[in-house]
């Protein structure tokens, strides 16, 4: 215990300014923090040199992450009978654990400071370069987690988030730390501070104009006919989701939002969430006819449903995919995407021989070990709209988007279910980076979240239209909506 006491009087300090550097990502937006929070981190360090710097690293990361994922566990409390005994790893474990990377970061800087004997500015650069090297590392190991990247936060000021179109985002990560970590100098007894000023005055103009020309330079439309895209967000509670006695009610409050105040002669391409489906229609006389009712015989579905594939030479037994399905207005049912990266814990139990053992069981209602998707072709879903898929946190993942891109898809439909996290900041922040995933690729996101936030995102990340958190509702995309490159 006394030991504990005095690792908290040394490094408070630093869980204090990792928890404010958080808040200036969503939903509070608030840019200046991540300016405050990462300088404070380097003048703190420089205050404290002799302190060990792997917990002076650790500390602020944990500050970061605890704050910053808090929403982590909402997951578990849909159903806290079956999830409550994860409860300290999802709010506890989990940012002790992603603190590790920035504990490795300050301890690899520290090492080389000492070692290279680095003047202030080249410390400054050297900072920031372990802080976007693990958080590049981050994205990877381990099936990868970049979640609230630093960078993110330059999305409040959107001229400042479209150099990510030119650099990526790992890249960017690192420009705009050392931007925030040279304010230190300002707290440090440092000379020609005004010269300073001039090179962040210089940076913000640099940035700033960079991003106006990208925005103004990177408009164009994408050709509608006469299809109208509906976006359709449900607003179904997770803890009624997967319930057999509420799948008929569920599926009702997708038909009616999906038909409400349709336009006549025109034809509609429905975009519904992740998992929308929690039956198979195929199989499902009732289910298919009123979904053919729906069509009409004119306006398709795209939907998120989950797939089974039965195993060659093993009957009854089945692969199964977190999927997007294409209803076509004839009735035909085309799969057309398999989730590639799965959720830890949620769609697969990592280390199953081992973690089973110790009481470790899958986060979800099916107890369903899914399979892993392995193509990253894009669909068509009218003549000239060539779709990519990302569903649910595979759009925090710069390198799906970017693969679909390259593919030939000129937009993205991202289908999630942000459901388990509930009123609070994780479908805010899941927003955000796919809006960064639009402005990395130029291309446009339709985004459809069971109770929110669905969107559609131009190109320049800019939310045209959406739907508030836990409301039910839809958004129309017609021909003069979509922009592109």
């Amino acid at each position: 215990m006394k030991t504990i006491s005095l690792y908290i009087q040394k490094y408070y300090l630093f869980f204090i300014v990792g928890a404010i550097a958080s808040l200036s990502q969503a939903p509070f937006n608030i840019i200046f923090l991540s300016i405050l929070g990462f300088a404070g981190l380097f003048y703190l360090f420089k205050k404290n040199s002799h302190l060990n710097g792997f917990c002076i690293g650790h500390s602020f990361g944990f500050g970061y992450y605890l704050v910053g994922l808090y929403w982590v566990g909402n997951a578990l409390l849909t159903d806290t009978s079956q999830f409550g005994i994860f409860l300290p790893f999802a709010y506890l474990g989990l940012p002790l654990a992603l603190a590790i990377f920035y504990g490795l970061a300050v301890s690899l800087a520290k090492n080389f400071i000492i070692v290279t004997k680095l003047n202030s500015v080249y410390q400054i650069i050297f900072f920031a370069f372990s802080f976007a090297l693990t958080d590049f590392i981050r994205g990877y190991i381990f099936t990868g987690f970049p979640w609230n990247l630093p960078v993110y936060a330059t999305i409040s000021i959107i001229e400042l988030a479209q150099p990510v179109y030119y650099m990526g985002a790992y890249l960017y990560n690192f420009v705009w730390l050392v931007f925030c970590f040279s304010f230190a100098f300002y707290l440090l007894p440092q000379k020609k501070k005004s010269n300073l000023f001039l090179y962040q005055l210089g940076f913000l103009a640099f940035f700033g104009m960079l991003g106006a020309y990208h925005i103004q330079h990177s408009q164009g439309k994408l050709s509608l006919d006469k299809e109208i895209i509906r976006i359709v967000q449900p607003n179904i509670e997770q803890r009624i989701k997967w319930l057999p006695q509420e799948a008929r009610a569920n599926f009702k409050t997708l038909m009616d939002v999906s038909v409400e105040n349709l336009k006549p002669n025109r034809k509609y391409i429905f975009i519904w969430p992740e998992t929308a489906l929690s039956f198979h229609p195929e199989y499902d006389f009732s289910a298919a006819s009123s979904i053919m009712d729906m069509l009409n015989n004119k306006h398709d579905l795209i939907t998120g449903k989950m797939k089974f594939v039965e195993k060659p030479f093993k009957k009854g037994d089945f692969y199964f995919y977190n999927s997007i399905f294409h209803i076509l207005h004839n009735g035909l049912v085309i799969p057309v995407y398999d989730k590639h990266h799965l959720v830890p814990f949620g769609e697969y139990l990592p280390m199953r021989f081992l973690l089973e053992k110790i009481g470790f069981s899958q986060i979800n209602f099916f107890k369903s070990e899914f399979s892993q998707g392995q193509k990253f072709s894009p669909y068509s879903i009218t003549k000239t709209l060539h779709s990519g898929g990302l569903i649910c946190y595979e759009a925090i993942f710069p390198q799906y988007a970017k693969i679909f891109k390259n593919n030939g898809a000129n937009i993205l439909i991202n289908l999630t279910n942000d459901a388990w996290f509930g009123n609070s900041s994780g479908p805010y922040q899941h927003l955000v980076q796919t809006r960064f995933r639009a402005i990395e690729n130029n291309i446009p996101i339709i985004r459809s979240a069971n109770t929110g936030i669905s969107a559609y995102i131009d190109n320049n990340g800019y939310i045209i239209n959406s739907i508030p958190l836990n409301k039910k509702g839809f958004v129309d995309i017609e021909l003069n909506n979509l922009k592109f490159n």
